[in-house]
């Protein structure tokens, strides 16, 4: 029972700093931290509680924030001393993909690469705890024409990073779509 688990537990007076999710009447969801004393009567027997439930949404969102930027930091600085420490390309590429998918928190990672004077890109380096389907990809054509939405095109086309945070949602090709 999820209510129990808000209470202070059996034999105890007291529960300070228990976390949970709520959702509020507009429908957003709040995150919740509780402190709770029993009130006893006479003989010891808990008769009723006392307490306050403060929301820390804005404080967690924070935390999380943080710990993104942390790791993103530690990505970044790492990836300086790899590209100061190595001088093999094909080195430096495979260990950028292992700090990006070991200490970025990214699921897979692929650096790909154009052939010089074609329009083909060739995965060079990938990590993550599912790379294997990454490397399946030999090559992919790109797209020539304006339409094509795809992340590499994009990327490609603004000379800009782009970012894609739902891969389910972006128009790929339909060997790459296949890979995920």
């Amino acid at each position: 029972d999820t209510a129990s688990l808000l209470l202070p537990p059996p034999g105890q007076s007291h529960l300070t700093g228990a976390v949970a999710r709520w959702r509020a009447a507009d429908g957003q969801l709040r995150w919740l931290e509780r402190n709770v004393v029993s009130i006893p009567d006479a003989s010891g027997r808990t008769i009723g509680f006392r307490g306050a439930d403060r929301d820390i949404t804005v404080r967690r969102d924070q935390d999380v924030r943080l710990r993104r930027l942390t790791r993103t930091y530690r990505m970044l600085s790492n990836t300086s001393s790899a590209i100061l420490r190595l001088r093999n390309r094909g080195d430096l590429l495979d260990e950028v993909c292992r700090i990006a998918a070991h200490q970025g928190g990214y699921d897979r990672v692929v650096i790909s690469l154009i052939d010089p004077g074609s329009t083909i890109l060739r995965p060079r380096a990938w990590a993550g705890t599912d790379s294997a389907p990454l490397r399946a990809v030999e090559r992919a054509d790109l797209d020539t024409e304006l339409e094509s939405v795809g992340i590499a095109e994009r990327a490609i086309r603004s000379v800009a990073a782009a970012v894609c945070n739902d891969l389910t949602g972006e128009q790929q090709s339909l060997a790459h779509k296949e890979v995920l």
